[in-house]
């Protein structure tokens, strides 16, 4: 019975009945008032603990979920899986991370996350931060998605496009008067006109961020 009132009387508290909730305490331990307040004070507090360690405990489930799916995300706009997820990483910390963190965190060598840090800062997607007293280099990542989606669209073109299109030109400016050669020609030149003219239109959007109304108009499309 002493047991049973104990439990009704935390359950009328939680349930804001604290009137109620206490004299069920009372009753049940036979206590003085200064033993039941600190039992429910203990109890709270277990009680807090408990949700506590159940919501981090989902926090971390799906910060995982997220790292994993960004990887494989990643590998499709040009990086590798590793690079992907020490980016994901960064990206949803809100404090910057030591190359010690990134290794702990996902459980690979200093000299992967040495190499695929450099690469993420050549892409423009992770910066170094510098602490006051830190020997240590720390890393952070561009918050802002769509910077983050620009800077990604940037560096494809520089990467991907340009140099296709470089190569076209060369193609396209052989001097071959040779008639088998002119279906090769055509072909070469409609894929460069199509090349540039698809360069245009990324150059123009990969600078959206310099006009303040494309910017602002970019924005209002991708928030749609």
């Amino acid at each position: 019975k002493a047991e049973s009132a104990k439990v009704e009387g935390l359950i009328q508290i939680l349930n804001g009945d604290w009137s109620a909730g206490y004299e069920s305490l009372k009753k049940g331990m036979g206590a003085k008032d200064t033993d039941v307040i600190t039992y429910i004070a203990s109890s709270y507090a277990a009680f807090k603990s408990s949700k506590t360690d159940k919501w981090q405990q989902l926090l971390k489930e799906a910060e995982e979920k997220f790292i994993s799916a960004w990887g494989a995300i990643g590998t499709q706009w040009g990086i590798n899986r590793t690079m992907a997820q020490i980016h994901a990483l960064l990206l949803i910390n809100e404090k910057s991370l030591s190359a010690e963190e990134i290794m702990s965190k996902l459980n690979i060598s200093r000299g992967n996350v040495n190499m695929n840090v450099r690469d993420l800062m050549s892409w423009g997607l992770v910066h170094k931060v510098l602490k006051f007293g830190e020997r240590k280099e720390f890393f952070t990542a561009e918050k802002d998605i769509y910077k983050t989606a620009i800077q990604i669209l940037r560096e494809r073109r520089k990467r991907e496009l340009v140099p296709i299109l470089n190569l076209l030109g060369e193609l396209e400016s052989n001097e071959i008067s040779d008639k088998k050669s002119e279906h090769f020609k055509k072909v070469v030149g409609d894929i460069h006109q199509f090349g540039n003219k698809t360069n245009k239109i990324l150059d123009k959007m990969s600078r959206a961020d310099e006009n303040w109304f494309t910017g602002s108009l970019m924005k209002i499309l991708m928030n749609k």
